[in-house]
């Protein structure tokens, strides 16, 4: 019922597929019935589930932020039932997948609960796997462009503008850039709400940009070889719960320019394994305007400063030839030990050993 031990061999764990059934059919709109299943299948010992509730045996849970995910406007018993399910013994162990999002937890959680809910939380950050080896890094050569690479599916909010926007100055300013996209224009996003955003001016740079290549999408294992033949990638994203793209990049020796919000900062070292683009947070590490009525007012300024700071970074590269591999073999040693499947299973195995053992 997850995605984050199916790369990893957990020794002496066997890994079943049971069957979750929900009432969401009866409510379409409401998270709360998609996220309390019903559990039915073979018999287990634990279940390992994201973002899921069950309202049936023994599990533990993993997610990237908000838990439980009773998004929008929940019922209070919804809410109350969800928190009661979390306390009870049934939920064995509570995995957020990042500090942030443990801090954002957290937060939410009532004063005479914390001491108890913190005693069954371990940050357990999942697994990537590494690049395949048969690929090897293309170092840029003297004089050749700089080659970026931004990968998003919701171009508006990954901050798609403010990538070509940036580009575009380093190009008018001599500084020859090169920019594969691997992404769609969107004209609207939850971060801020009732706004559209017309897209056609945004595609037509796209298209007549003779050093722009667009793909709507790719598999993953296109997407990582493309990073192997380029020199950073770009997230320079309004509101993100990870970013495993970033993962992905570093274990690939790629360097990243990200917005500095909620778990990036973890993956990231500004001034070592890439650049941090500053942006006004909240006390979660959020965008201070997320989805407030302030939200319009404010995204012009937050997509010049994310241009300016992506401006910034590559014309680091294009200052220092070693910039980039330097950058890049560090990104690789700080994402290493977290994230490869061996490490990890480890982890995740200790986490089975305690969670049965409670």
């Amino acid at each position: 019922m997850e995605h984050l031990s199916y790369a990893m061999d957990v020794p002496g764990v066997q890994y079943f597929q049971p069957q979750p059934v929900t009432l969401r059919r009866l409510a379409p709109q409401s998270q709360f019935w998609l996220y309390t299943p019903f559990v039915l299948g073979p018999r287990t010992d634990l279940l390992h589930t994201f973002n899921q509730l069950p309202v049936n045996r023994r599990f533990v849970v993993s997610f990237e932020m908000e838990l439980p995910r009773n998004l929008g406007t929940p019922a209070a018993w919804q809410d109350r039932y969800s928190r009661k399910v979390l306390r009870s013994d049934r939920c064995r162990q509570i995995l957020p997948m990042s500090d942030a999002a443990r801090n954002f937890f957290m937060r939410r959680i009532a004063p005479q609960d914390r001491a108890m809910m913190s005693s069954k939380t371990d940050v357990f950050r999942g697994a990537v796997s590494a690049p395949d080896p048969s690929w090897q890094r293309e170092e840029r050569r003297p004089g050749d462009p700089i080659r970026l690479l931004f990968v998003g599916g919701e171009g508006l909010r990954k901050g798609l503008g403010a990538a070509v926007s940036a580009v575009e100055t380093l190009n008018a300013g001599g500084v020859e850039t090169h920019l594969t996209v691997i992404s769609r224009v969107t004209e609207q996003t939850y971060a801020v709400p009732g706004v559209h955003f017309p897209g056609a001016e945004l595609s037509e740079r796209l298209h007549k940009a003779a050093w722009i290549t667009q793909h709507a999408s790719l598999p993953n294992h296109e997407v990582r070889a493309l990073m192997m033949r380029h020199d950073a990638l770009m997230l320079p994203s309004v509101d993100e719960s990870l970013g495993w793209v970033v993962i992905e990049a570093g274990l690939s020796g790629l360097p990243v320019i990200a917005s500095d919000m909620f778990a990036i900062p973890e993956l990231v070292t500004h001034g070592e394994t890439g650049w941090l683009l500053p942006m006004e947070l909240d006390a979660d590490r959020r965008w201070r305007h997320l989805a407030r009525p302030s939200a319009r007012d404010n995204w012009d300024g937050l997509q010049t400063g994310f241009a300016a700071g992506i401006t910034r970074a590559v014309e680091d590269i294009a200052a220092d030839a070693d910039l980039v591999p330097r950058y890049g073999t560090a990104a690789r040693a700080k994402l290493e030990p977290i994230y490869l499947p061996e490490q990890a299973a480890r982890h995740l195995e200790a986490i089975y050993t305690r969670a049965l053992e409670r």
